[in-house]
């Protein structure tokens, strides 16, 4: 939530941004419900921002999921061109690159068209709903130097969301307050 609100904060401070949020405090809201949000809000796109964990201790770095290219490909491009920007912020920092990733439905499950599904409940939902959703998974608080070295004060969680942010914003082509054109 912190590393959220940090993101929101940065991004408000460009041109023509207006940032939603699913939940402003510790509550639960469910999938199905943040991606109604977003839809309702006519959202661009939707970031899902998390900490990783993982039973080995040794699994550390920064990924990011975004939607596989069946039913409706030109969003699942549109999220690999999120996912990727906002992955080589994270990198920049010293997070180790896990990659960019897709998965798909381990169940069978499928679109409208008959192709494989997005695993994930807030990619897929979006999809269906017509805009990208990515999944950010920051650091492992599982493994003792991801923890100490970008989990463990505010000022790293702020550099994670401010460097989430600025992906978002170089995705889409948006610049800051006051920062001339040519900047």
């Amino acid at each position: 939530l912190k590393i959220a609100q940090y993101c929101k904060a940065e991004l408000e401070k460009y041109q023509g941004v207006k940032v939603y949020m699913t939940r402003t405090n510790d509550t639960y809201v469910g999938l199905d419900q943040r991606v109604s949000i977003a839809a309702g809000v006519k959202a661009d796109l939707f970031v899902s921002l998390h900490i990783n964990s993982a039973g080995n201790s040794s699994a550390s770095g920064a990924e990011v999921f975004y939607p596989n290219s069946n039913y409706r490909p030109s969003v699942g491009a549109k999220g690999r061109k999120a996912a990727s920007a906002i992955q080589k912020n994270l990198t920049a920092l010293g997070l180790r690159n896990r990659g960019l990733k897709t998965l798909n439905s381990m169940i069978g499950s499928s679109y409208p068209d008959g192709s494989a599904a997005d695993y994930y409940a807030v990619i897929r939902g979006a999809k269906k709903a017509g805009f990208p959703g990515i999944i950010v998974e920051h650091a492992f608080i599982s493994n003792f130097t991801d923890a100490k070295m970008f989990l463990s004060t505010s000022a790293m969680l702020k550099k994670l969301g401010v460097a989430d942010a600025k992906g978002i914003a170089s995705c889409y082509g948006v610049r800051g307050r006051g920062i001339p054109e040519s900047a």
